[in-house]
């Protein structure tokens, strides 16, 4: 009897929803915040990742510039660059050139090939635990690489300096960067490896990777600090991606002696991990955004902040690293690795070659 009468109340009902219309347009908002997201964090992402890619160019380009007209004005002018001490801002490049050398001296002494073939041997759960490995190093290092070339950008600019104190942080430095590179080395070894599997091995680390940052990103509370945190780390970690995937490419390019149908064999790998990736992004930031009451507009101000910190830096003519604090991104390390790539699998046969080159710089 009582089922019955359950049953005709609930057919006989009528179901009223009684929200105000704050509370209404704040539910649509959820929705529409799933759709907004990607071009605002896009933004964002773009103009970090051009902060990123100056950051890296700059050593190949202006630094190399800046070195050779202060070494044109001394030999224009010798006698009057040793009556004075130095500007900081040359011992700040002439420092970066001796640790860039240094350290592309000291990759010459790993042998690619061995650790190539000691990665391939690993079976891909393996490969797989490896490369979180790898990318936890990666950040600690970076982390802990701010504070040394911080360090050691400040002692060799003391007015009254220790030759004692300056040598030592720049041992200090010089380890710390060949011990990242080391770390990018390995990194991007084992994503050739991956992508030399016949199991498509890099997708799955590459994809695996990305969904177990989704899990645990996504239920975490933040504040818009720890969301500024970790859009600038999403920026850097593309950025080094990029990188690393360019070594991977001139690497297998080089033993197939650059042959067009390589192409057709990376580009579409390539593009299906960023795509992946990008879509990661916003599904991540669209929940840490909706559970924790952020609009999407924080992405500008995150954007006006960095433009903001970057004048201020330039106006105040710093010589630290801007991207190193906003990013955590270091881009020596990853150069040096790159170039020695570049040298080993690049062949320069003729003039025209170097010829090329120098256009390609003066571009």
């Amino acid at each position: 009897m009582y089922i019955w009468k359950y049953v005709k109340s609930e057919l006989s009902s009528d179901e009223v929803l009684d929200y105000k219309e704050s509370e209404i347009n704040q539910k649509r908002e959820n929705v529409y915040l799933f759709f907004r997201l990607p071009l605002s964090l896009e933004k964002f992402m773009l103009y970090g990742f051009l902060q990123c890619a100056d950051s890296f160019l700059y050593i190949c380009s202006l630094l190399p510039l800046r070195i050779l007209t202060f070494l044109l004005k001394i030999l224009k002018n010798p006698f009057k660059f040793f009556k004075r001490d130095l500007e900081s801002s040359r011992i700040i490049d002439l420092t970066k050139l001796f640790l860039i050398l240094m350290c592309y001296f000291l990759l010459t002494f790993i042998d690619t090939s061995m650790v190539y073939h000691i990665i391939r041997g690993q079976a891909i759960i393996k490969l797989y635990i490896f490369f979180n490995m790898l990318e936890v190093a990666d950040r600690l290092l970076s982390t802990i690489g701010q504070d040394i070339m911080d360090a050691m950008y400040c002692t060799v600019t003391e007015t009254k300096r220790s030759s004692l104190l300056a040598a030592r942080h720049l041992f200090i430095a010089l380890t710390y960067m060949f011990c990242h590179s080391i770390v990018f080395l390995c990194l991007s070894t084992t994503l050739n490896v991956a992508f030399n599997s016949h199991n498509n091995a890099l997708l799955t680390i590459m994809m695996s990777n990305n969904f177990v940052e989704l899990k645990g990103s996504v239920f975490k509370k933040f504040d818009k600090n720890n969301v500024f945190q970790m859009s600038c780390s999403d920026v850097k970690e593309r950025f080094q991606y990029l990188i690393l995937l360019l070594i991977v490419f001139i690497r297998n390019m080089a033993e197939f002696e650059w042959q067009i149908d390589q192409l057709f064999e990376f580009f579409p790998i390539m593009f299906t991990i960023f795509v992946f990736e990008f879509f990661i992004d916003w599904v991540k930031h669209a929940f840490v955004l909706k559970f924790n009451d952020i609009p999407t507009e924080v992405f500008n101000d995150f954007k006006l902040s960095l433009a903001y910190e970057m004048l201020e830096s330039r106006k105040k003519r710093e010589h630290f690293d801007f991207q190193s604090h906003s990013y955590g991104f270091i881009p020596i390390p990853l150069f040096c690795l790159l170039f020695r790539v570049c040298t080993q699998s690049i062949k320069l046969n003729n003039s025209l070659a170097y010829i090329n080159i120098a256009l390609g710089f003066v571009g």
